[in-house]
């Protein structure tokens, strides 16, 4: 993969067919994130919350119903064009942006932001994907809240045991998705491809870059070298504890210093 390609590849992929079939969560889905979150980030109406890779703004739109008022940016602009929309038939307090999150700081200090469902980790290279760690530091007010949900890489690395190929076949109603993930040891990297069929036999096959795996341990790190305190891990949404030899996901919660 060239280094243009790793570095845009999500432009293409993250498509409006792709967020049909691929970006729609459950009621059950959302509402167990949003509870979490309501939780573990002590938040509350009134609050300001960012959304760092909100994406169709699934989470931003729960979270506003509950009072708070969001400010979301995604990449894609036809994601933040869904969510906008959406809001405003809601008269929700959400502000969507299109930009790039290694750069983007909401205008007003957030008691609480976001980077959940795997929005990070898209470079090979740390120092950059901390970048995005530390723009939500700098969009905190002191003292405010982090949560952070990614893949257990120590688990995923178990799945690449036997072989750097691994193939997840989904049919529904007719529509068949393909994932074809390929890990890369030399830059601890998965690359995915989506290959979608629908039932007319129309068929998309959409190159994906990758995230790169982090364990728990990395996963301090990068945090502790944006300046967050006080991590805590999760292995999921109900709060159980996080197991790093089992655990699908590895959610964190940390804060920025009182006197930061």
């Amino acid at each position: 993969m060239s280094k243009n390609t790793a570095e845009t590849w999500h432009q293409d992929f993250y498509d409006d067919l792709f967020a049909q079939h691929c970006l729609q969560r459950s009621e059950k889905e959302v509402n167990e994130a949003v509870d979490f979150l309501m939780d573990k980030l002590s938040l509350k109406a009134g609050m300001r919350f960012f959304d760092q890779g909100c994406g169709l703004g699934t989470l931003s739109l729960a979270l506003a119903r509950k009072g708070l008022h969001v400010t979301g940016v995604d990449l894609i602009n036809s994601y933040i064009t869904r969510a906008q929309a959406e809001a405003a038939a809601e008269n929700l307090a959400c502000d969507f942006h299109t930009g790039n999150a290694y750069d983007f700081v909401p205008s007003k200090p957030c008691d609480a932001a976001i980077n959940w469902w795997t929005s990070f980790g898209y470079s090979e290279n740390d120092d950059k994907n901390i970048l995005m760690m530390q723009r939500i530091f700098d969009g905190l007010k002191p003292g405010g809240r982090f949560g952070f949900e990614y893949k257990n890489g120590a688990r995923v690395l178990k799945d690449f045991a036997q072989s750097n190929t691994l193939r997840d076949v989904a049919e529904k109603d007719g529509h068949k998705t393909v994932w074809e993930s390929r890990y890369e040891p030399d830059t601890n990297m998965v690359y995915k491809d989506w290959i979608y069929t629908a039932p007319d036999g129309t068929h998309q096959e959409n190159k994906g870059g990758g995230a790169k795996l982090y364990t728990a341990e990395d996963i301090t790190h990068l945090l502790t070298g944006a300046g967050f305190v006080n991590i805590k891990f999760y292995g999921d949404m109900q709060g159980g504890a996080f197991d790093p030899d089992t655990s699908i996901r590895c959610i964190t919660i940390s804060e920025k210093p009182a006197g930061a």
